[in-house]
C-alpha cells in the first residue's frame, strides 16, 4: 500500500503544504500526517511543531494503538482526544506528548476513493480542547489522498 520511494519523495513538499493548511483551518498548534506501510503501521511522512523525541516515538504506530491515530486507524471517521491529561489509553505517550507542549488531538483517517485507509492527518493543540470540527477538512482529506494513493506503474 505504499507509494514507491520517488513518488512519496516528490509529494512530500506538498503533503507539508497541506498539514500546514490542515493546523490553520483546525485554528492548531502542531500536526502530524502518516501514512500506512504495507505491514498495515503508520508512518510520520509529514510532520509540524514536534521535536525528534516525539518523531521517535510515533515512528511506527499500530492500529487500535491508544494515540488518537492509533485509534483513527481502526475507526471510520475522525478521534478526538480533547484531554490528553483526562484520557487513560493515552498515558503510555502522555510524557512525550507534554514535553512537546500538546493537550489536544483529532485524527482523521485518509481514505481512498474505494474507502481503504492510507494515513491519518492529526491536529494537535497546545490547550485542553472539545470544540472541534470533524467534518471541515473532507475536501483537504480528498487531496492527501491523492498524493498517497499507490500508483500503477
Amino acid at each position: 500500500m505504499t507509494t514507491g520511494s520517488q513518488p512519496l519523495r516528490r509529494a512530500r513538499p506538498r503533503l507539508a503544504a497541506l498539514l500546514a493548511r490542515a493546523i490553520e483551518i483546525d485554528g492548531a498548534d502542531m500536526g502530524t500526517l502518516q501514512r500506512v506501510d504495507p505491514d498495515g503501521v503508520l508512518r510520520i511522512v509529514a510532520h509540524r511543531g514536534f521535536d525528534a523525541a516525539f518523531l521517535r516515538h510515533f515512528a511506527e504506530v499500530r492500529p487500535f494503538d491508544g494515540s488518537a491515530c492509533g485509534r483513527a486507524a481502526g475507526a471510520s471517521g475522525c478521534v478526538v482526544i480533547a484531554d490528553i491529561e483526562e484520557d487513560a489509553a493515552f498515558e503510555p505517550h502522555r510524557a512525550v506528548a507534554r514535553r512537546n507542549g500538546m493537550r489536544s488531538v483529532k485524527s482523521c483517517p485518509v481514505r481512498s476513493a474505494g474507502g481503504r485507509l492510507l494515513g491519518i492527518l492529526s491536529t494537535h493543540c497546545r490547550a485542553p480542547r472539545t470544540a472541534w470540527d470533524r467534518g471541515h477538512l473532507d475536501e483537504l482529506l480528498l487531496e492527501v489522498a491523492a498524493l498517497l494513493e499507490p500508483r500503477l506503474p
